[in-house]
């Protein structure tokens, strides 16, 4: 049986993941929202997909003429399943910056807007200028007038 394999539209399609799961592809706040919360569960189903995607790779056989190519999307599929294992990892680090209420994708909301001045209320956020700064790094979002409203401790 003969296949054609696009490698180009795999890599098109990887990049696309990567781009959309770190926020770098213009999207509407409350998608980026949902982008951060289910963060975790995109980057496990990523590595699935990977690792779907290697054992197919690894039951074709290139033509001699397409060797380097075959070879090149073995190598980016690994790459993007060594990606998604460092994000998770990155993950792990920041385990206590998950989202779990509506109190606090508000906050994120407020963050990726980038607006300076924020409330919360609840003091389980007593730390939240530190997770402001990690996220907005993260994301790649300056971090100049981030300061809370109550001038050092969210409320």
């Amino acid at each position: 049986m003969k296949v054609d394999f696009d490698p180009a539209a795999l890599a098109e399609m990887i990049e696309m993941w990567k781009q959309t799961v770190d926020l770098r592809m213009p999207m509407r706040d409350d998608f980026k929202v949902h982008m951060m919360r289910n963060r975790r569960q995109i980057l496990e189903n990523y590595e699935h997909v990977s690792g779907s995607w290697a054992v197919v790779l690894s039951c074709l056989s290139p033509t001699e003429e397409s060797g380097d190519e075959f070879k090149s999307a073995m190598a980016l599929v690994a790459d993007f399943r060594q990606w998604v294992r460092s994000s998770v990892a990155e993950l792990d680090q920041l385990q206590g910056d998950s989202i779990t209420t509506e109190k606090e994708v508000d906050w994120r909301t407020a963050v990726l807007a980038g607006q300076s001045q924020w409330r919360i209320s609840g003091d389980y956020f007593c730390n939240g200028l530190a997770r402001t700064t990690a996220i907005r790094a993260r994301l790649g979002i300056p971090l100049e007038g981030l300061t809370p409203a109550s001038g050092g401790r969210v409320r």
